[in-house]
């Protein structure tokens, strides 16, 4: 009688890079995976090759939630917006939330290591950012 292997076994092994527990994950459909680890650091991850692409850092505290900002806005039903010829442009711009009571942006297109942008208007630790395919976004605390 032949066994069904678990479901739970790991389809990829990622090690490169990751030395800290993982807090949050993301991804797009570049096949990055973002992943914000204890060590107040974000790191991109192909999903393919498991191998790291980009490494960015600059909270001083632990990093809730990333997410991938921009795309057709379809991305949640695995949809694309066929008529949009930039349905990616943005999907390379990362958001991170973080306990430090901010929010950065980051430009993986870029090779900088500094935030595009940083939102520090929140008084208490943000833990979470949407952003809506017309641009549109919030922070969470």
């Amino acid at each position: 009688q032949r066994k069904e292997p678990p479901s739970a076994l790991p389809m990829q092994t990622y090690t490169d890079g990751h030395l800290h527990p993982i807090h949050c994950i993301a991804t797009n459909s570049s096949s990055t995976i973002l992943l914000s680890t204890s060590d107040k650091t974000l790191l991109a991850t192909d999903l393919i090759t498991a191998q790291t692409k980009q490494k960015w850092w600059g909270h001083e505290a632990r990093i809730e939630y990333v997410a991938c900002l921009g795309g057709s806005g379809n991305e949640h039903d695995g949809k694309r917006n066929n008529n949009n010829n930039n349905s990616t442009i943005g999907e390379e711009v990362y958001a991170t939330a973080s306990y430090d009571s901010t929010v950065r942006l980051w430009d993986a297109r870029s090779r900088s290591k500094e935030p595009l942008m940083i939102l520090d208007q929140a008084r208490d630790a943000v833990t979470c950012v949407a952003a809506g395919g017309g641009g549109g976004g919030q922070m969470l605390p």
